[in-house]
């Protein structure tokens, strides 16, 4: 066997037995897009129907999602495999991801039943990192049971998570100028649900009263976001949040709508990877050309048209493809 078949079998046999320091490998491979292996690791994990419910929280810095994360585990029923990837900031001189796990779920981090990862959204907007669908599809091989992924911020670029989550929750807390954001951006428009944490704090019922004044019911027009206060901390109302998951989680079964958002989310994510490698194979090596700098040059200069550079590339494009 040559040693990359023999590296792809070993992740395989980790994956499927659930060893947590092989999948830390394999989503580093897949995170990476390490040459030939992410490619056949990804054959592996395609090769089964995803059964991992995916559930995407995103709210304001500060609103407590960390906090929420762990009282939501710690509630859930301890025979459950749960993977947790938190999606934060890079760090613009390695591409690493800023903040740690580690430091912001540390009562998690002991728990056998619970994998925890930190992933660099690589400076793209929207929140998420490329390589999350592959790294949801990893958990799914794994027979795990949920997967959670925590986006950073909030705003109109932070709308991603839509795309790879069954069901979305915002979190926000009162007297936050960065969750009253929230009703200005595109994440009114994503939520399947709300979460008001910090209820201790003054200005919970009037955040409450801003949401509900502002929410659109979805696109379906059967589900209407829900709205749950709760104090994270304090492990409060925790009950009635899990109620509300489960009740989305079984309107999207009952109404078929779990399949068509998995295939929507399919679909976008196949889009971007045709893009990025379009992209990657015919596209950056014209950007490169003498030709191509010339015309910078020509617009730079006022004598060329920024129409003129693109229609040159397409050219170009059309050229290498008729090869």
């Amino acid at each position: 066997m040559y040693p990359k078949v023999r590296m792809i079998d070993d992740l395989r046999t980790g994956i499927q037995n659930q060893d947590e320091r092989i999948i830390a490998k394999a989503i580093s491979i897949l995170e990476n897009n390490i040459p030939d292996l992410s490619q056949s690791l990804r054959k592996e994990i395609y090769a089964t129907s995803s059964k991992t419910y995916v559930l995407g929280i995103t709210g304001a810095p500060g609103a407590g999602k960390s906090t929420l994360i762990e009282a939501l585990v710690s509630s859930w029923d301890s025979q459950l495999k749960i993977g947790i990837v938190s999606i934060d900031p890079s760090n613009k001189m390695n591409g690493g991801a800023l903040l740690g796990d580690r430091i912001r779920m540390a009562p998690l981090f002991s728990k056998p039943n619970i994998f925890i990862r930190s992933m660099s959204n690589r400076g793209i907007f929207g929140g998420v990192n490329k390589s999350i669908y592959d790294v949801i599809q990893l958990f799914s091989f794994a027979a795990y049971d949920i997967v959670i992924v925590e986006t950073i911020g909030v705003g109109q670029n932070e709308i991603d998570i839509a795309d790879i989550a069954d069901t979305v929750m915002v979190v926000s807390a009162p007297e936050s100028g960065d969750s009253i954001q929230i009703l200005k951006a595109g994440l009114m428009e994503i939520a399947d649900m709300y979460v008001i944490n910090k209820i201790d704090l003054a200005g919970a019922e009037r955040m409450e009263y801003m949401l509900r004044e502002n929410m659109k019911v979805q696109a379906d027009g059967n589900w209407s976001p829900k709205i749950v206060k709760i104090q994270a901390n304090q492990r409060k109302h925790m009950d009635v949040l899990l109620q509300t998951i489960q009740e989305h989680k079984t309107y999207l079964t009952l109404h078929n709508q779990l399949y068509t958002r998995r295939k929507n989310h399919l679909k976008k994510t196949i889009r971007e990877a045709i893009i990025d490698r379009f992209t990657s194979r015919f596209i950056d090596p014209i950007l490169q050309e003498v030709s191509f700098e010339n015309h910078l040059h020509s617009i730079i200069q006022g004598t060329s048209s920024f129409d003129e550079a693109i229609d040159h590339v397409l050219l170009s494009i059309e050229k290498d493809v008729k090869k």
